[in-house]
């Protein structure tokens, strides 16, 4: 009987608690020139931590010396309930799927925990530095080069069988590691993702504008949002689903796959969380990825979609 392969017994260990893993070699991203092009155009709006994290995403060195390969993970979640634009009802807010339950980074950290410590038997001389998407890593680009999945034209990372709805993760090593072949894009001349997107924020294949996203406004700023932001935010509260409800890879991953982890409703009540009280409101979200939003965001965005035409039944 031949003896695995290291690559293989590693592969082994990452299954054990995600549902693909891939390698690449760590080098310059593919895309990191079209990134700075992006960050150069301003469209990543107010997110100023990705300019800081700009050199960093370009050179995995500074990551990690004498850095040799990536191995990326993807895991998956999705819910049972129907797609978040056929769930139109008047006072209710939409909480995007990935936000659901306990925070993912913490689930995500402990898994990567357990891998580290098995990598470490099997390697021990190797370093090892993971990383969840609060890393300055280009995520998409490693899942894409370790043969994951290709990048959308929604910018959503793409894998033919689990469709989108799915976290990634890396683990960065200076163990010189076989890696896979990349991953091809299978988009085609598909353009749901960009039809859907009420916004305008995809404003082309592959290019989203940060300062048009409903994610961006729900999640990140607590600023006025612009017009055609808060005249379009249909029923959502946090994050947006839409270019990813409408993508064809998600719908056949539902007809073949059961539910990933994210099982919580994410319906809940405008009035309520208009309601309560600020330090209420955190104290119900402080586990979940919902914390990243502070009380009075969450109070602003739901006065808007309860005033707004957008969350009445048609």
């Amino acid at each position: 009987m031949n003896p695995m392969s290291i690559e293989t017994e590693v592969k082994e260990a990452c299954l054990k608690h995600f549902d693909l893993v891939g390698i690449s070699p760590a080098q310059r991203p593919k895309t990191f020139e079209k990134y700075e092009e992006w960050l150069s155009l301003g469209r990543h709006g107010g997110l100023k931590y990705l300019e800081r994290h700009r050199e960093k995403k370009g050179d995995p060195q500074q990551l990690l010396q004498d850095a040799q390969s990536w191995i990326s993970l993807f895991f998956r979640y999705d819910t049972n309930e129907p797609l978040s634009r056929d769930i139109v009802h008047h006072g209710t807010g939409w909480i995007a799927r990935y936000a659901r339950g306990t925070d993912y980074h913490e689930l995500l950290r402990k898994k990567l925990d357990a891998i580290v410590s098995e990598l470490q038997l099997l390697l021990p001389d190797a370093k090892f530095r993971t990383s969840v998407d609060i890393e300055p890593v280009m995520e998409r680009d490693v899942a894409q080069q370790s043969g994951l999945g290709w990048i959308g034209k929604n910018t959503c990372l793409i894998n033919q069988d689990l469709g989108s709805f799915g976290f990634l993760a890396e683990i960065l090593t200076d163990a010189k590691l076989t890696s896979d072949k990349p991953a091809v894009d299978h988009c085609g001349t598909c353009t749901k993702c960009l039809d859907a997107c009420p916004t305008g924020a995809l404003i082309a294949p592959h290019s989203l504008d940060a300062r048009l996203c409903i994610s961006t406004w729900t999640i990140e700023l607590n600023k006025e949002m612009p017009e055609v932001v808060a005249r379009n935010l249909g029923n959502n509260l946090f994050g947006c689903d839409i270019c990813q409800d409408v993508c064809p890879w998600n719908q056949k991953a539902r007809k073949r796959q059961p539910p990933g982890v994210s099982q919580e409703s994410g319906i809940v009540s405008l009035q309520d969380i208009i309601d309560d009280e600020p330090d209420k409101l955190k104290n119900r979200f402080a586990q979940s990825s919902l914390s990243r939003a502070k009380p009075e965001q969450l109070k602003r965005t739901a006065q808007i979609l309860l005033s707004s035409s957008s969350t009445k039944l048609k």
